[in-house]
């Protein structure tokens, strides 16, 4: 049965352990193909020459070859600040720990043409180092700038090299020992191929595969595609950009140019650490808080500001065809707008090369870098990801998951300018929200910093501040909706509760955000969810414990912390307690009234609808031509059968009732096809009893399932 850790320290201490052993089984079994595809394996003759004392043992001399190639990469972590804690510096680092080992080795035990590479440049250490540099990274798919300058070439791997130059592993080995940390995974049992941390059958051979090959792949695939949708972009506008810069009033690009800038300072003086609970438990002086080097920093800022670039020129671009218009003036000239597209470009980035940190703790890292709120980056996301279609599933999917922490507790947090925002609205004079455009053509991001915008196809109507901060507003308030309806949905689902219990509960969390929403201030969005749940349940005199809804929150696919439930802001500042509490003290005080409606001897309110779906990025419809847009089908157009490998073969054409009709397809084929190639034939497939006896009580005519037969 599976236990619960006793405290946050343990289970951080547990989850960093967990993410360690995958990383380093990650890079060791990388590590073993790498090795395996340099050097040779023992010569045939060796077998024969092992007893002869006057040769040497050539599988000796490759397994020490092995263990120290390993063992200077392990000490390499330890001994500087590269940030080893992420997957592609750490391959980065354990590539560099081959060159002195390749070029220490006997070229007839080096694999064609490593031992050729040495030989043909006369010793100069420099042309040797750049050889072998470039073959790896040509061999792997790395950028030679990534590691040739910012690791290799770096003044702490010289003085790595330096130490570490004609050591024996022996000597290595005790080097070791003096610098691993204790409750760390020790990741010379790697390289021992102890039992616990390397499966018995995954043993047998070197470069067997102990885990399936995918992960530094993945991540070298996501650069190089990350890389690919940036070609014939630069660190500077294109000339399309410069273009709609100068018709502008006044041109915004310096600027633009004076904000990267800055920024650019800020990235790469402020990285993102990976800090390590066990080493602050342990006391351990090492390079535990590690970061990239600035050279690996600057290098990625440059990809940022490409992208950039790109995705302002193609919201540029779709915002001239939607308003028939090139001056963006007051689009152009808004600071958070573009500090927004660039933490847009920034999360992507920083994604296709480490995702090891939590999402929420790389967003927040940013926002505090880019000196920007969480609230005006909401308005961009979905913005950034409509004229970026390229991008891969995964860093959308990370984008969407930023969205949703913004929109569950950053956006909330005490000195968010939403609550200008809802202060400016109440009191303008309007008292209610705006209605927002349905139209899958408006850019809702753009839209609510442009003026003016287009509501229908004929007019343009000019906002003044006020609408345009109730636009935002509303965008935001119904992707809040959005998102508590679905969690909600999720919680009720794991916990059993009915459809008809849940409009209830709906209706109530929904009253709470638009009308009781200072409950959310600096609170989270999954703590209104549970309180009331647990409150309407507890009016209509359904037993649901608060114990049982903690325990179903904790199953939710986002991946909850235990904070949430555990610390949740009471009135005086600075203190929490338990969702409990807050339920008793806080919550009941402020939404008691509402929720007595709901009591079986009253008339409850209207049942608020569901929200409607929102905008997904892998079901809208992709523009892959001037006038030709590509759509996946439609849930309710699709199959609806549960697919088996026989019937995921099954084809269906439109409604079709009856076997006439499959018959008429048959005769077309015989005779408008030829011999050679009409050999496949349309055949009815007999409908069970079960489908019979449904059809005489449905009207609508059903498709039939029809399959090619050989």
């Amino acid at each position: 049965m599976e236990q619960k850790l006793s405290s946050p320290l343990t289970e951080d201490i547990v989850n960093e352990l967990v993410r360690n052993y995958i990383l380093t089984a990650a890079l060791h079994d990388k590590f073993s193909k790498v090795f395996a595809n340099i050097f040779v394996e023992e010569p045939s003759m060796s077998h024969d020459l092992s007893h002869d004392q006057t040769r040497p043992n050539y599988h000796q001399l490759l397994l020490e070859k092995r263990k120290q190639i390993w063992l200077l990469y392990l000490l390499a972590k330890e001994e500087t600040s590269f940030d080893t804690s992420e997957l592609i510096t750490s391959f980065y680092v354990l590539i560099c720990c081959f060159i002195p080992a390749i070029k220490s080795t006997p070229a007839f035990l080096l694999k064609s043409p490593w031992g050729s590479l040495c030989d043909n440049l006369n010793n100069d250490q420099t042309q040797v180092h750049l050889a072998l540099m470039k073959k790896l990274c040509s061999d792997y798919k790395v950028d030679l700038g990534e590691v040739l300058g910012p690791i290799f070439q770096s003044n702490q791997w010289r003085s790595l090299m330096e130490k570490y130059e004609g050591v024996s592993f022996h000597t290595m080995t005790k080097e070791w020992a003096n610098v691993v940390r204790p409750l760390t995974i020790d990741g010379l049992d790697f390289i021992e191929a102890a039992p616990l941390v390397i499966p018995s059958n995954a043993t047998s051979a070197v470069g067997a595969a102990a885990l399936p090959p995918t992960p530094i792949q993945f991540r070298l695939n996501t650069i190089q595609h990350l890389k690919n949708i940036l070609s014939g972009f630069t660190d500077s506008p294109s000339l399309t950009l410069m273009q709609y810069f100068q018709c502008c009033g006044e041109n915004p690009h310096g600027s633009i140019s004076t904000r990267l800038s800055e920024l650019k300072e800020r990235y790469t003086s402020t990285p993102l650490c990976h800090h390590s609970p066990t080493s602050s438990h342990s006391g351990s002086t090492s390079h535990s808080g590690s970061a990239s080097p600035q050279g690996i920093l600057l290098h990625r800022f440059s990809l940022i500001t490409r992208l950039y670039y790109k995705s302002l020129q193609n919201l540029l671009q779709q915002e001239e065809e939607r308003l028939s218009r090139t001056d963006f003036s007051a689009l152009l000239y808004i600071d958070t707008f573009h500090r927004s597209l660039i933490l847009c470009s920034a999360l992507v980035v920083n994604h296709a090369y480490d995702e090891q940190v939590s999402a929420n703790e790389v967003l927040q890292h940013f926002l505090a870098v880019f000196d920007l709120q969480a609230y005006h980056m909401c308005k961009v996301i979905e913005c950034f990801i409509k004229v970026e279609p390229d991008l891969s599933g995964a860093s959308i999917h990370h984008l969407k998951v930023c969205e949703d922490h913004i929109l569950d507790n950053l956006a909330w947090k005490l000195d968010s300018p939403l609550y200008d925002v809802l202060n400016f609205t109440s009191t303008g004079g309007t008292g209610s929200l705006p209605v927002l455009s349905d139209s899958p053509t408006c850019n809702v991001g753009a839209a609510q910093f442009l003026t003016p915008i287009r509501r229908t196809r004929d007019r343009a109507v000019t906002e003044n501040g006020q609408a345009s901060n109730s636009r935002s507003l509303t965008v935001f308030v119904t992707k809040v909706c959005r998102l508590a309806y679905h969690r909600l949905q999720l919680l009720s689902s794991a916990l059993s509760l009915p459809s008809d219990l849940v409009s209830k509960i709906w209706t109530c969390l929904e009253h709470l955000i638009k009308v009781k929403c200072e409950l959310l201030k600096d609170r989270h969005l999954d703590q209104a969810i549970m309180c009331c749940l647990y409150a309407i349940c507890k009016v209509i005199n359904r037993e649901v414990k608060f114990k049982a809804i903690v325990g179903a929150y904790e199953t939710l696919p986002h991946q909850p912390s235990s904070s949430v439930y555990k610390k949740v802001k009471m009135s005086e500042p600075s203190t929490t307690d338990s969702i409990i509490s807050f339920y008793n003290k806080i919550f009941m005080q402020s939404m008691k009234s509402y929720l007595l409606q709901f009591s079986p001897d009253r008339c409850p309110p209207p049942l608020s609808p569901a929200p409607r779906a929102g905008y997904s990025p892998m079901k809208s419809p992709r523009k892959i031509g001037k006038k030709i847009f590509l759509s996946p089908m439609k849930a309710d157009e699709a199959m609806k059968l549960s697919m088996t490998p026989r019937s995921s073969q099954l084809y269906c054409f439109g409604d079709l009732e009856g076997p006439r009709q499959l018959e008429n397809i048959n005769n077309s084929i015989r005779q408008f096809g030829s011999p050679s190639t009409a050999t496949k034939r349309l055949t009815f497939e007999e409908p069970d009893a079960s489908y019979q006896r449904d059809t005489r009580d449905i009207s609508v005519s059903t498709s039939k399932k029809i399959k090619f037969n050989s």
